[in-house]
C-alpha cells in the first residue's frame, strides 16, 4: 500500500480546513479595512481576528506540506535497501519548525 494513500485523508483535511480558514481571513481583512478609520476598540479586535486567521492558514499550509513529506520519508525508509535516497525525519518536519520560528519572530515584532 502506498504511504500517500495512508496520508491522503490528512492531506485532504488540511486542504479543506485551510481553504475555510482562508475564506474567514479574507472576511476578517475586509472587516478590518472597513474599520480602518475607526478609533474604537473594534478596529483592534478586527486586527487580532485577522492575525489569528492568518496564523491558522499558515499552520494548515505547514501541516499540509509536512503530510506530503512524511510519505516520502516512509517510502524512502522502505526503499533504502534498494539504494534510493531518503528524506530525513527532521526534513519532514521543517515546515513546522519554520512556522514556529516565523510565529516567534512575528510575535516579537509586535512587542
Amino acid at each position: 500500500m502506498s504511504w500517500y494513500l495512508v496520508f491522503s485523508p490528512l492531506i485532504i483535511e488540511h486542504l479543506l480546513l485551510g481553504s475555510m480558514v482562508l475564506a474567514e481571513a479574507r472576511q476578517a481583512r475586509r472587516q478590518w479595512q472597513l474599520l480602518q478609520h475607526d478609533e474604537t476598540e473594534l478596529r483592534f479586535q478586527a486586527l487580532v481576528l485577522l492575525m489569528t486567521k492568518v496564523h491558522a492558514v499558515l499552520w494548515h499550509i505547514a501541516m499540509m506540506i509536512t503530510t506530503l513529506l512524511l510519505p516520502c520519508h516512509l517510502a524512502g525508509v522502505e526503499g533504502a535497501a534498494l539504494g534510493t535516497s531518503k528524506l530525513s525525519v527532521m526534513g519532514c518536519f521543517a515546515p513546522v519548525w519554520l512556522y514556529g520560528v516565523g510565529s516567534l519572530i512575528w510575535a516579537w515584532s509586535y512587542r
